[in-house]
């Protein structure tokens, strides 16, 4: 095991590295604390024990008092922490999130980026079977990654390539004492039924490889999936459109000219995007969001994490509800040039001074000052060209197929007369529309909030 961690280390390019290690005293964390401190000085790696104890059992005072000492025999720094974890929702879910939050302010805390956890083969080979079953993508099928990016910080996996046996050797040639967690006995959790229900039963119907049969394959679904991904990304970038509302707005044309084995990847890569990181999303939400890009009417599915789906015109939106705000007040606008934050976005106006691509382009020369935005009215109309052809917003909305749930939220830019001079975001009033010969044109511009 000392070779292969020493392989994992050089392939990974860790060394002079600062190191967060979690120790719950359990046989994996003990062995691979003291593989990397046998390593410590070879490589030159700070390392530092990180323990937490979440408040679920009564044992867990003693498994902290048995990482102290270990940590106190190995002379390594420690922080040992109790947090409570919530108990609404999946409790393991809502410990994983805990320990994870706990492990990157421990990061902080001692200037690192890297994590060092001791999951191993039989690991693997739980999470592809669970991933599985549960209808998991390509992606879930290549389980866990031994080195992969969350929240800003590098989780590695050194022991992956170990199965549990190899472990209880390595504790058993050096003599290392580790204590059991006796929960890990029982059925109640899904994982613990796979590992001492299902697999076994797998293994003795068809044999003990398929441990490694399974693992060596996740390694390739890793790689395709890592495919799919950049594939599918690239599909992202060049269906999503901007839009003043919504966050993220992909065009369904774009996704349904490719492949359909894509579609879902494309989708996974718009949630990420609006989520940062996809959780509590099965392959049947997965699916159901597929069905939104052939489909050819408005429709609006809700989604796990308060996350609202629309299809409307040529588009596919995705939103959380804290994205659309309540109402729209009234905004007066004194000044020619101005900026006003609004709808996460910021509305530029500039009078005769173009500053790139407009949204909106309006001949200043027959508005009547100061002007207003506001929520659409009853009774609120434009034209859509300038010589005629009168409609009224209601009906341009309607047609246009813009979501019902974002009518009353579209700001409407007037003058001090009321007459509509543009739907920002969707149309300028074709009266008050600058052309070429204009000479006093009133620039408007819709770009994103530069985050702070």
């Amino acid at each position: 095991m000392l070779e292969t961690t020493k392989k994992f280390l050089l392939s990974n390019n860790i060394s002079n590295k600062n190191i967060v290690v979690a120790v719950s005293g359990g046989p994996d964390s003990v062995a691979l604390i003291n593989l990397l401190y046998t390593l410590k000085h070879e490589y030159n790696l700070c390392l530092h024990i990180a323990h937490l104890d979440h408040g679920l059992r009564e044992e867990a005072v003693k498994d902290s008092l048995f990482v102290k000492n270990v940590a106190e025999k190995l002379d390594l720094p420690y922080t040992i922490e109790k947090r409570f974890v919530k108990q609404n929702g999946s409790v393991q879910d809502n410990a994983r999130k805990e320990r994870f939050d706990f492990l990157k302010d421990v990061c902080y805390k001692t200037s690192s980026r890297i994590v060092a956890l001791g999951q191993h083969k039989d690991d693997q080979l739980e999470t592809i079977m669970m991933n599985f079953f549960r209808g998991a993508s390509l992606w879930g099928l290549g389980g866990i990654r031994s080195v992969n990016e969350y929240e800003g910080i590098t989780l590695v996996r050194p022991l992956l390539e170990h199965t549990k046996e190899d472990i209880f050797q390595y504790l058993s040639r050096n003599n290392l004492p580790y204590i059991t967690d006796e929960s890990n006995k029982g059925t109640k959790y899904k994982r613990n039924k796979f590992r001492i229900e299902i697999i076994p039963y797998l293994e003795k119907q068809v044999g003990t490889h398929i441990k490694n049969v399974i693992t060596e394959n996740s390694k390739q679904w890793q790689r395709e999936g890592e495919y799919f991904k950049m594939q599918s990304e690239k599909i992202f970038q060049d269906a999503q459109t901007d839009h003043h509302i919504f966050p993220v707005n992909l065009k369904a044309s774009t996704i349904r000219k490719e492949h359909e084995a894509l579609w879902g990847w494309v989708l996974v890569a718009a949630l990420e995007k609006l989520l940062g990181q996809v959780q509590d999303f099965s392959s049947n939400h997965i699916h159901k969001l597929k069905e939104l890009v052939m489909l050819q009417r408005a429709s609006m599915l809700q989604l796990p994490n308060k996350v609202t789906a629309v299809r409307w015109g040529q588009y596919i939106s995705l939103f959380k509800d804290e994205n659309l705000p309540e109402s729209l007040g009234d905004i007066k606008i004194k000044n020619e040039n101005i900026e006003i934050p609004l709808n996460n976005k910021k509305i530029k106006i500039s009078l005769n001074k173009a500053q790139g691509k407009a949204a909106h382009l309006i001949n200043a020369n027959f508005i009547k000052w100061p002007l207003f935005i506001r929520a659409r009215k009853a009774g609120d109309y434009f034209f859509l060209k300038e010589d005629g052809g009168r409609k009224k917003v209601k009906d341009f909305m309607i047609d246009e197929k813009i979501p019902q749930i974002i009518r009353d939220i579209i700001p409407i830019l007037v003058d001090a007369d009321d007459n509509v001079l543009a739907i920002l975001g969707e149309r300028t009033n074709g009266k008050y529309k600058a052309n070429k010969e204009c000479n006093n044109k009133l620039y408007i511009y819709i770009n994103e909030m530069e985050e702070q």
